[in-house]
């Protein structure tokens, strides 16, 4: 069967810098199968000739400039792969980007997937960071995406998707009006309601970072009316195509829920009331709590330069934007040429209820814009003229008038000219005193600001473990992270680090609070300094108080605990009434109702094994492997099962005897299978291979996977010997053997390894041994990674070495299902819990033991 055909298109507008180094990525594959084709949007730069030199390697297709969507468009249109990705001319794919890619689209369902983006600098360098954030969703989004519209998901700019010629066929043409730039969140929409998506763990593209690309290029507002162009666009198109399938929706309503369009549709606003208040060729100082994410510098609107105003450490680093200047800073900046003072929501409220620099504004220059909520302006280049206040976002209403308002006669000239002396040294005397009192009220807040920062230090070091992680709300400070624990910013933005705003709204916020759990924090600060969002942010106040507790609360620190109430319940709860059975079934159904990421994969992996709820591909490598284990039962051959080569010692028992005996359960082999799917791991490990059951269980979920290998440890040569042969008749190449005893070829193996994302210890059932066995893996095990042991229970040295295992510092989640324990390693995105689920290796009993 001939290899799937996948076409990489490359679209280009003017950026004849990068373009080589995209194609040349693109021909670099080591998927065979390609085509590469290279679209340019009627570059007037050295791009044609450079596209030209590639000769026959590729299908050039040269256009007048329509947009990348008329790009795309012609591009696709060209192409004859099953498999299209659209590489951004300024990025780089990985060299096997298209070998991970392609065989995830054997699944018919699938209509996207997409994988993390590495950033790189204009000159190509790597600069440590991710293009958004790593983590991305997988599965079937429809029916969340018919509930909640557009901008809802997690995904990556072009250069991190392939698409499915099938979703393709029915979404294109992209109107090409619409999207002459950002054509990929018309793609990203359509796919997540078309079909399934998948996801990549390991980045498989550059990200490149540079001033010339087009999407920056727009001001900063002026971009704010464009995404709310294309958000409507796209919610009008999908709600006719679902509307087509008989689902109807009110675009209308997605847009009321979605966080992000009202945070756009407030910065619209906002644009048109600055552009009626601040003249082209105007810079102004911005004061908004960093909420714009802006620079230092950044054109908002055309021709309107705004300036934030940030301290500098001593190292001279910028630091984080200043929440408001002082009289002393004020005046500076104003000497230096900025014309306009800006207050832009959130930092409006706070603005009026600081009264030495309101009324400092108000004495001394004219406030052209006063909205009461959302945006003050006031004009710096007005000192010493009347206040004239346009209000509601209406201009300059009136012209300004001199203070003295009145004629002066002849008479009074000669007073006017010896008075002016004195009225200057009192002017510039005021100005003085009010120098010192502005220095002297912020050394006070500072000294203020001390005290907080130790007091919330103290709250946290009194409740929050030292291994745990925290989400502070911090305005960017740095210093409020030394907690003492593992503390990020709250809110994140895409790249870990502090998002440089506030949240548009409850709704808002309480995303922001469930992606930051999502990626591992098990707990809240809040500094005095953000009490103000549990009042402003309403709806965020009652999610936290109805689904956490508030563990500590006084003038100083509010922190609440992240474990859910009703988890918390779970935990280490015993089980009740008559049946414990059907209890822990029940608290299984409310565990895969209330968790996320790895703790819910379990939960789920659990079920599908009480239920049997495989799928038809799934079914047939299960009866295979059930097929060769009936048919090893069966035979009276007798194989060597001794640790030892060493004839005397060769021990010999019936290969029937050895199946049961040392083989891993149906129920249990089928548990590991769904695991493993769920978890979808690259590196596993298995510590006792016996006649290799388990091992084709994990295996064979490996290869339908599609991802990932097993190396799996035996002691015994002839019972390895067997397994191998069990592993080739099965077709398995996804799992390969080591024979020797674990405490002599365990170092070489890890090293050979390098990772482990999972693994299962079932083998040498000793208390020592198995911990020793466990913190040499642990070390190599990352975050998320998962850990099995079986026969926890088998005797009290193993029930001492799960306690022990368990209480582990990096075990994060610790799950005992009676015979089999789970562990969950590292910064996972739930909550530090031991689970106990003691009945449910009774589930056999009810079912039958297959």
């Amino acid at each position: 069967m001939a290899a799937t055909l996948a076409s990489i298109i490359v679209n280009n507008y003017n950026y004849a810098d990068f373009l080589k180094e995209a194609i040349d990525s693109a021909l670099a594959q080591t998927y065979e199968n390609i085509e590469v084709l290279v679209v340019d949007d009627g570059s007037t730069d050295a791009s044609r000739a450079l596209i030209a030199a590639y000769g026959g390697r590729i299908i050039p297709i040269f256009k007048e400039n329509g947009g990348q969507a008329s790009s795309f468009n012609a591009g696709f249109g060209a192409s004859s792969g099953e498999v299209v990705v659209f590489l951004d001319a300024d990025d780089v794919l990985l060299p096997d980007a298209l070998l991970h890619v392609v065989p995830l689209f054997d699944d018919r369902r699938v209509a996207k997937v997409h994988w993390p983006l590495l950033e790189i600098d204009e000159r190509g360098k790597r600069t440590g960071r991710f293009r958004g954030d790593p983590s991305l969703p997988e599965g079937d989004f429809r029916e969340r995406l018919i509930a909640a519209g557009p901008r809802i998901f997690s995904t990556h700019p072009t250069s991190g998707n392939a698409w499915s010629r099938r979703f393709l066929e029915e979404f294109l043409p992209v109107p090409e009006q619409k999207f002459r730039i950002c054509a990929d969140f018309y793609l990203f929409t359509m796919a997540f309601a078309f079909g399934e998506v998948r996801s990549l763990s390991d980045p498989q593209a550059y990200w490149r970072k540079h001033d010339s690309n087009h999407y920056h290029a727009t001001p900063f507002l002026e971009r704010a009316a464009d995404d709310i162009d294309r958000h409507n666009q796209v919610c009008e198109m999908l709600s006719g195509w679902l509307e087509s399938r008989a689902t109807r929706v009110d675009p209308e309503d997605w847009r009321k829920q979605n966080g992000l369009y009202r945070r756009l549709t407030r910065l619209n606003e906002t644009a048109r009331k600055l552009s009626d208040g601040i003249p082209e060729g105007s810079n102004f100082l911005l004061v908004d709590n960093g909420n714009w994410e802006l620079g230092e510098t950044a054109e908002v609107l055309t021709g309107r330069e705004a300036v934030s105003l940030r301290r500098r450490s001593r190292a001279g680093r910028s630091q984080a934007p200043i929440r408001y200047p002082g009289i002393t800073e004020l005046e500076e900046l104003t000497s230096k040429g900025i014309g306009f003072i800006v207050f832009a929501w959130p930092a409006v409220s706070a603005f009026k209820e600081d009264g030495q620099l309101r009324d400092y504004l108000h004495s001394h220059y004219r406030c052209v814009v006063d909205d009461q909520s959302d945006l003050v302006v006031f004009d710096l280049r007005t000192s010493g003229q009347r206040n004239v206040v346009a209000r509601n976002g209406s201009g300059l209403a009136a012209q300004s008038a001199p203070i003295n308002g009145r004629e002066t006669s002849t008479a009074n000239k000669g007073r006017d000219h010896v008075m002016e002396p004195i009225r200057r040294a009192l002017q510039e005397a005021r100005q003085q005193v009010l120098a010192l009192e502005d220095r002297i009220e912020d050394l006070s807040k500072s000294f203020d600001y001390l005290l907080l920062r130790q007091a919330t230090r103290d709250a946290a070091r009194a409740t929050i473990p030292r291994d745990s992680k925290a989400a502070v709300v911090s305005k960017g400070d740095e210093s409020l992270l030394d907690l003492g624990c593992d503390a990020r910013h709250f809110p994140q933005g895409d790249n870990g680090a502090y998002a440089g705003h506030h949240p548009a709204d409850g709704a808002e916020a309480i995303a922001a609070l469930e992606a930051s759990r999502d990626k591992g924090a098990q707990f809240l600060v809040l500094p005095s300094t953000a009490f103000w969002w549990l009042d402003h942010y309403a709806d965020f106040r009652r999610h936290l108080d109805e689904r956490y507790e508030r563990i500590w609360g006084d003038d100083n620190t509010i922190i609440y605990g992240l474990e859910q109430k009703e988890i918390s319940k779970l935990r280490d709860a015993p089980a009740a009434g008559t049946n414990g059975l059907d209890d822990d079934l029940a608290r299984l159904a409310s565990l895969r109702e209330l968790s996320t990421g790895r703790l819910k994969t379990i939960a789920d992996a659990i079920a599908a094994t009480l239920d049997h709820s495989v799928s038809p591909a799934e079914s047939a490598w299960i009866g295979r492997i059930e097929h060769l284990r009936r048919e090893l039962s069966e035979s009276v051959e007798e194989i060597p099962v001794s640790l030892s080569n060493e004839a005397a010692d060769h021990k010999r028992s019936p290969i029937g005897e050895v199946i049961q005996v040392r083989s891993v359960k149906p129920i249990w082999g089928l548990f590991l299978f769904k695991l493993i799917r769920g978890l979808r791991p690259g590196t596993c490990l298995e510590l006792g291979t016996a006649v290799g059951v388990s091992g084709a269980y994990q295996g064979a979920a490996l290869k339908l996977n599609r991802r990932g290998t097993l190396v799996t440890v035996e002691g015994a040569p002839g019972v390895a010997a067997l397994a191998s042969q069990n592993f080739d008749r099965l077709g398995l190449n996804t799992v390969s053997g080591r024979t020797g005893l674990f405490q002599q070829i365990l170092d070489g193996v890890l090293a050979d390894l390098g990772t482990v994302d999972f693994a299962f210890i079932d083998g040498h059932h000793d208390q020592h041994a198995t911990i020793g066995y466990f913190r040499k893996i642990l070390d190599l095990v990352p975050d998320n990674g998962v850990l099995v042991f079986d026969d926890i229970g088998w005797s009290a040295g193993m029930k001492k070495a799960w306690e022990t295992i368990s209480n582990a510092e990096r075990v994060r989640v610790a799950i005992n299902l009676g015979r089999v324990g789970i562990c969950v390693i590292g910064g996972a995105e739930i909550p530090r819990a031991s689970l106990a689920f003691p009945h449910l290796e009774r589930f056999k009993e009810a079912r039958g033991n297959r």
